[in-house]
């Protein structure tokens, strides 16, 4: 939202996890017919961990569930049973599953018109 341009993003072949979340901040988001997306709420292994720390890490786990779920609230439009599945496991869609939730907004492979500036971020 804080670039001083309009932002076009593609998705070519599979974007996942937060990466999925920061796809949703472009102005203009692109899915090529066979790409794929996958969401899912926050992970984090507690492996090895002690009592303080399994407690920090499950109130970082809700602070990032909260975000997460903030910014997919904003952006797309999931039925009920949707929501309920990401409570339960990832998320996987197709383009066009992608389109009619809103994730993206059109089918496009990335082929800017000649002279567009690209920036890598």
């Amino acid at each position: 939202r804080a670039l001083p341009f309009g932002l076009t993003i593609y998705n070519g072949g599979m974007v996942s996890s937060i990466a999925a979340i920061a796809y949703l901040g472009a102005n203009t988001r692109k899915v090529s017919e066979h790409a794929t997306f996958m969401v899912h709420r926050t992970t984090m292994s507690a492996q090895f961990a002690g009592a303080a720390a399994l407690h920090a890490f499950a109130q970082g786990v809700v602070l990032d569930d909260t975000r997460t779920e903030a910014i997919l609230r904003a952006h797309v439009n999931f039925d009920r049973d949707t929501w309920d599945k990401l409570s339960r496991g990832d998320l996987f869609f197709s383009s066009a599953e992608a389109i009619r939730t809103h994730i993206a907004q059109s089918h496009g492979e990335f082929a800017p018109p000649p002279g567009t500036p690209l920036y890598v971020i």
